[in-house]
């Protein structure tokens, strides 16, 4: 009887011992597997067919491990661009890093990771809570080389007392060089099945990686009641209850513009910054107008755009003047989001140097939009407004 326990005691034993032994192979296995095919591209380029996806997973790994002199970077009004018609236009070879949902201080630590920014000052740090100062840290950057980054510019969100937050859900093991926390991205279930396993099956299969022109493009039912969604009622505004643009929130602006954008700029003085004012429709600027904000957007459009064009390395282009186009609400799936047509258009006018502003149109252009948006009867809209 007890040599029978003894010997089963030895069987579980040896079982047990087995079993472990067969899952660390299995795990070391897992993670060989996830860091060769790395679909994440957090340790190397890309060494079979790949799937662009989950922005906030993969546009680090895209901007540290491609090759690429050219970037598309910005929030969801971004995704639509073509990067084949970039790259021909400019004669660049570009890659795409959209955002959605992005703010200015996500977007503009992702830039300065990919091609580096201005040292931080104790005085940034002493203005921003300890959680985020890693955001303002110092990088070299990945690329040295970047020739042109276009970016769409959200002056509402620039004006903002949250100027220092990024979003809050980033996957930090992916940012950094920490290979302790890299156990999240080699042991996880969802880098081996979404990623890993789907980019074999593409390539046993032949199939073609997504391409940038793909990447997180997007098409959606548009028209009138579309655009409009989002609006009530609209009612006669009286001037005298605009809002003003105020000295504190010329404050914002520039906090935003000085520990955002600014140190992105100064540092790379051979990279050409397009900065791009997207055509909101003319439901958008409804909305400011009810709000009592008309004055407020332009005003603070204003003050950002003649920061802006004091650097030699800046071009900034505007769109809110195509009226025709602005006011043709069956091109808009909402109030600023428009067909993928027109960020071809975009670009080509861009490429072209059209709807510049610089410090000899800024006055011009500002003057237009003014008189256009002041004096719009913004109640025709409201036959499409349930």
């Amino acid at each position: 009887m007890t040599d029978n326990v003894v010997k089963d005691k030895n069987e579980y034993r040896k079982w047990f011992q087995h079993t472990i032994v067969i899952i660390l192979i299995l795990c070391v296995f897992i993670a060989i597997v996830n860091i060769v095919v790395d679909p994440f591209f957090h340790y190397h380029a890309p060494v079979v067919k790949y799937r662009l996806y989950n922005e906030r997973y993969i546009n680090d790994g895209i901007a540290r491990n491609f090759d690429y002199d050219a970037i598309i970077i910005g929030n969801s009004l971004t995704q639509n661009f073509k990067i084949s018609q970039y790259d021909e236009l400019f004669g660049v070879n570009g890659v795409k890093l959209p955002y959605s949902g992005a703010n200015t201080a996500e977007l503009w630590t992702a830039l300065g990771r990919a091609i580096g920014r201005e040292v931080v000052t104790s005085e940034i740090s002493d203005g921003i809570p300890k959680e985020y100062r890693k955001q303002y840290n110092a990088l070299n950057g990945y690329n040295d080389d970047v020739d042109t980054v276009l970016i769409c510019i959200d002056c509402d969100d620039i004006v903002n007392d949250k100027f220092w937050i990024g979003y809050d859900s980033l996957p930090e093991y992916l940012y950094d060089d920490n290979l302790l926390n890299d156990v999240e991205y080699v042991f996880n279930k969802d880098t081996l099945y979404k990623g890993t396993l789907f980019n074999l099956i593409l390539t046993v299969r032949g199939r073609e990686s997504t391409s940038f022109d793909e990447y997180s493009a997007w098409e959606r039912e548009k028209g009138p009641y579309q655009a409009c969604d989002s609006l009530e009622l609209i009612e006669k505004v009286d001037e005298s209850d605009f809002v003003e643009f105020t000295p504190n929130d010329r404050k914002l602006a520039d906090l935003s513009l000085k520990y955002n954008i600014l140190p992105v700029v100064r540092a790379n003085q051979n990279t050409r910054f397009i900065f791009v004012l997207p055509p909101f429709s003319i439901a958008k600027w409804a909305e400011y107008y009810q709000d009592g904000k008309i004055m407020y957007r332009i005003d603070s459009m204003y003050y950002i755009l003649s920061e802006l064009v004091k650097y030699d390395n800046v071009s900034i282009y505007g769109f809110d003047d195509e009226f025709e186009l602005i006011t043709n609400l069956d091109i808009y799936c909402d109030a600023i989001h428009y067909d993928a047509d027109i960020n071809d258009w975009m670009l080509g006018e861009i490429a072209e140097d059209r709807h510049k502003i610089d410090s000899e149109s800024i006055e011009k252009y500002f003057q237009n939009i003014k008189e256009y948006y002041l004096t719009y009867d913004y109640t025709a809209l409201n036959e499409y407004i349930d």
